[in-house]
């Protein structure tokens, strides 16, 4: 499994308008039996990461999924290394100079994510509980039943050591959420830290349990 660097969450929303939502979804257990969202469609995006570049490479899955042209990792991190970040001074992300400490470079804060992917044409929106009312799109299993619905996948920041059952303090890492199963209580994800990340499958209650521990955050795009 490959490690994963990301920024320290910021209180700072960075949105660009939204197509096809009506409002705020109410953040409550998902009711509504059946799949939603398209994790065939969706694990047909994955690459497996080869730095500390979960995020980006997160970004990277979703733009495919959008654009049907998934950026190679290579592209990924070039664009976001020269593409300015909106919440600290430099760039969006910096490869580690040594590829064994994370800490020689610099990882991707979590609201720069809508900045990489409008590169790319796409609008985009990052929240978290704290921001709800900000961003003015909710969070949580409910909301996330309805984004999925209407536009197939998102961008989530889940607890890896929950996701992968390996406690080895790996922290907050991003993956792609391509599809729920409520009828049979199974989250669908894109997952580049593992060799078979694509359509990773975990319990609906250890992906609530990993998300939750970093405040739902949250990336909804629209092509």
């Amino acid at each position: 499994m490959k490690l994963c660097a990301i920024g320290a969450v910021t209180a700072v929303a960075l949105t660009t308008a939204v197509i096809g939502f009506a409002g705020p979804a109410t953040a409550t257990t998902p009711t509504t039996p059946g799949m939603h969202g398209d994790p065939e469609i969706g694990a047909r995006n994955w690459s497996q990461q080869t730095y500390d570049d979960c995020a980006i490479m997160a970004a990277a899955h979703l733009i495919g999924y959008f654009t049907g042209d998934t950026p190679s990792e290579e592209e990924i991190v070039a664009v976001a290394a020269s593409t300015p970040s909106q919440v600290h001074p430099g760039s969006i992300y910096v490869k580690p100079a040594n590829l064994d400490d994370p800490n020689t470079g610099g990882g991707t804060d979590q609201a720069d994510i809508p900045v990489l992917m409008s590169v790319y044409g796409l609008n985009a929106v990052y929240t978290n509980d704290d921001l709800v009312e900000e961003t003015g799109l909710d969070t949580g299993m409910a909301a996330l039943e309805k984004y999925l619905d209407t536009s197939g996948a998102v961008l989530a920041m889940a607890d890896a050591d929950i996701i992968w059952k390996d406690p080895g303090d790996y922290g907050n890492h991003a993956v792609v959420v391509t599809g729920l199963d409520t009828a049979n209580g199974i989250v669908h994800l894109n997952d580049s830290g593992p060799e078979d990340g694509a359509d990773e499958q975990v319990s609906i209650g250890d992906f609530e349990k990993a998300w939750a521990m970093y405040g739902h955050q949250l990336v909804v795009a629209v092509h």
